[in-house]
């Protein structure tokens, strides 16, 4: 019975490489580093893709469960710190970083850089468009707004539908539609025929890449340098009770759609489009918009805005939903204090990297967003303001000592939700 196992275990993981290598070979030499963490995806990641015709780099492709790196996480910044180095170091086209279970993938750029997931799924998005007119293409909430007004999309005729975050609600919204792609912002990628079979792939996902660097001269740094430029906050999520969050929202649903049937201006902008299939999504003429949703498995809300037009929109998008959320919750403690100091500080979103403050010192990367650890900050001992800050919140005093705190730390918290 065992042997009659094995012999199905190798026959399955066989039609599986055989399947993809067969109708994804590619004429470019593409050089990658191929990262697995020591996870599962070291079984089939390199062998796959110098099977469609890469130059492999094998970084911690061995199968340990003890994980003797890292996490094997293309959201963890050790991982993301090693693929880039491995990058640089061996002048590599791209790196791909693969979770444990090989379904999701990080991307890094030949000059080292991270790439927000949901750019990657809009520049996949595009490349499949050229060949593959009038197709769908579902993202989650959570998603950049390029994908609304992308031209190349619109001139392939492709629609783009916004869905519920959450990895079942893409994938179950991908097979209901019957679209070509699915890309939620976790980076789980999903495809169907003649891609895939529905299911998310972090392997997949990779050779889609790379059928983009193959179709086109440039580096995919030149290609990212394409998009338009956007500024995204960090995806925030205050402390809001379980059983009260939902009524938040669907009262901030009532006020958002008055708010836009009354023309009534923020930021001297009118709402142009609500979409509440998770929460509320509302956009404005420009392209910026702003989201707030219940957490679907925490105690909080989330809540994220973005702008093409300039940060300081992004931030008065925020100022704007902190303002509502306020006055429509009684459990939403001081988080939204600590956030709006802290949103002065997040970069643009294009730009790939973090100010000193989003070190890796005093933070994690979760979804390439900057998560604050404030214990981590605080122990460090600095003297000046924002130090003295992160200290108090995280319960310590200015001497490192731990002091009592009413209000539980995970409430003065960033998460990731």
């Amino acid at each position: 019975h065992l042997c009659l196992r094995r012999q199905r275990q190798m026959c399955i993981r066989d039609s599986y490489k055989d399947d993809l290598i067969n109708k994804n070979n590619i004429e470019k030499k593409i050089k990658a580093v191929v990262a697995c963490g020591n996870g599962t995806a070291g079984v089939f990641a390199p062998d796959l893709l110098r099977g469609i015709g890469c130059e492999v780099i094998e970084l911690d492709c061995k199968l340990d469960w003890n994980f003797p790196k890292y996490n094997p996480n293309p959201e963890d910044l050790e991982m993301l710190h090693a693929i880039s180095k491995s990058v640089l170091e061996n002048n590599a086209d791209i790196g791909f970083g693969f979770d444990g279970d090989g379904d999701r993938v990080g991307v890094i750029d030949d000059k080292g850089n991270e790439i927000f997931s949901d750019k990657i799924g809009l520049l996949i998005a595009r490349n499949l468009s050229n060949s593959h007119k009038n197709s769908k293409f579902i993202v989650d909430v959570k998603s950049t707004g390029l994908y609304s007004n992308d031209k190349i999309l619109k001139d392939n005729q492709c629609q783009t539908i916004y869905w519920k975050t959450g990895h079942s609600h893409i994938k179950r919204k991908v097979h209901n539609e019957k679209a070509l792609a699915g890309f939620e912002k976790s980076g789980h990628f999903f495809f169907n025929q003649p891609l895939g079979y529905g299911y998310d792939d972090g392997i997949n996902s990779a050779i889609q890449v790379c059928h983009l660097l193959d179709n086109d001269n440039r580096k995919i740094s030149e290609i990212m340098d394409e998009l338009p430029k956007t500024f995204q906050s960090p995806t925030m999520a205050p402390f809001c009770k379980d059983n009260e969050k939902y009524e938040v929202v669907n009262q901030l649903v009532k006020e958002i759609e008055n708010i836009k049937n009354n023309i009534t201006k923020i930021d001297e902008q009118e709402i142009t489009e609500i979409i509440t299939v998770n929460g509320v999504r509302f956009s404005f003429n420009d392209g910026s918009w702003g989201l707030i949703r219940a957490s679907s498995n925490k105690p909080s809300l989330v809540v994220v805005t973005e702008s093409p037009t300039s940060d300081e929109r992004k931030k008065k998008i925020f100022e704007f939903i902190d303002k509502n959320i306020s006055m429509n919750s009684k459990t939403i403690l001081a988080t939204f204090l600590v956030t709006s100091f802290m949103i002065s500080f997040s970069q643009s979103y294009e730009s790939h990297k973090y100010e000193t403050l989003f070190s890796e010192e005093n933070f994690e990367v979760r979804n390439y967003e900057p998560v604050l650890k404030a214990k981590t900050y605080s122990e460090k001992g600095s003297n000046d303001n924002f130090g003295k800050l992160f200290r108090y919140i995280s319960g310590y005093n200015e001497k490192n000592q731990k002091i009592s705190m009413t209000t539980p730390v995970y409430m003065l918290s960033l998460i990731h939700i």
